[in-house]
């Protein structure tokens, strides 16, 4: 018998710690999501390479099992100032802080420290794919007259998959709807101080995540991680900035973004630091004059490179 993939839910809870899955329940954790594609099993073969007088194939074995999740959450706000949004648990796992400020703000930004694991269940229409231990990392997209996303990519401890019915009593209470990306909803996009006419932009917390399975240590790692950003916006005259000699001399340039316009679904991204870390490039967009530009996300004080706030 075939199985929907349109009749998948995925939950995911916080674990209070490493090794101690959670429970998520339809009614309370679950993930409004697009995209989901859960990976039943994921690792790698090792070959046997023996020796027997004959060619062929000599089998392999499979090593280093787990589990990955990709999938993409739409970026909306959490619907009142100082609440945090549905999706706060991903950006946790995504080894982001949660700062909560009673009817004023939910800010998330990147630590150094260990941080929260996650348990992620995946029920696609007869069949349960768990996945416990797991961290991931976020990519925030904002691309004009389209509706922006966080894509999440997720690793975690595999666990056999199960027939399970559908689960009953899926609620999304919380979620808000997003608006789309575009003049009217996205209040600023500043880089340098400049408002720019901008096309698109994206974000990559861009976690180094790997799966080890050594004696006595096994589990997702997440030991660094290196931001990058990228923007495809309107050419500027010299006077107003001039690109190259940025490029020349490495100039950090602060970032802001103020996506929204009505309290409790208001999205502010703010990077202190952009450093190109590629030439830019000319596009012609309708016979406009269009800049490409790459850049690595520095850090200022430090674990700050982007910071989400939710107001």
């Amino acid at each position: 018998m075939s199985m929907n993939m349109s009749n998948m839910v995925l939950l995911a809870m916080k674990q209070v710690a490493k090794g101690t899955p959670a429970a998520p329940v339809p009614g309370t954790h679950a993930i409004l999501c697009r995209g989901l594609t859960p990976q039943p099993i994921k690792g790698k073969f090792v070959e046997r390479n023996l020796i027997r007088g004959s060619k062929g194939n000599q089998g392999a074995l499979f090593t280093s099992e787990h589990r990955v999740f990709e999938f993409e959450v739409e970026l909306a706000g959490s619907g009142a100032a100082g609440t945090a949004p549905k999706f706060g648990t991903l950006l946790k796992g995504c080894d982001m802080s949660e700062t909560l400020t009673a009817a004023t703000s939910a800010v998330y930004q990147p630590h150094g420290v260990v941080g929260d694991y996650i348990t992620l269940f995946c029920y696609m229409d007869g069949v349960l794919m768990k996945m416990t231990d797991a961290k991931g990392s976020v990519n925030l997209s904002l691309n004009a007259e389209e509706i922006p996303v966080m894509k999440f990519n997720y690793i975690g401890k595999f666990h056999p998959v199960e027939d399970q019915p559908f689960p009953a009593g899926i609620l999304f209470t919380g979620f808000q709807q997003p608006l789309t990306v575009g003049d009217s909803n996205t209040a600023t996009f500043t880089i340098a101080g400049l408002d720019l006419v901008t096309k698109s932009f994206s974000i990559d917390l861009a976690n180094q995540l790997s799966w080890r399975n050594w004696i006595n240590d096994a589990g997702v790692r997440s030991p660094d991680r290196n931001p990058t950003a990228s923007a495809v916006f309107e050419m500027t005259d010299v006077a107003t900035k001039d690109w190259a000699n940025d490029v020349l001399k490495g100039t950090l340039m602060p970032l802001q973004i103020v996506h929204g316009v009505t309290a409790g679904n208001i999205v502010t991204i703010d990077a202190p630091k952009l450093q190109f870390n590629q030439e830019p490039s000319l596009s012609d967009e309708d016979k406009t004059a269009m800049l490409s530009a790459n850049f690595a996300v520095m850090p200022d004080a430090g674990n700050d490179e982007l910071v989400l706030t939710f107001t």
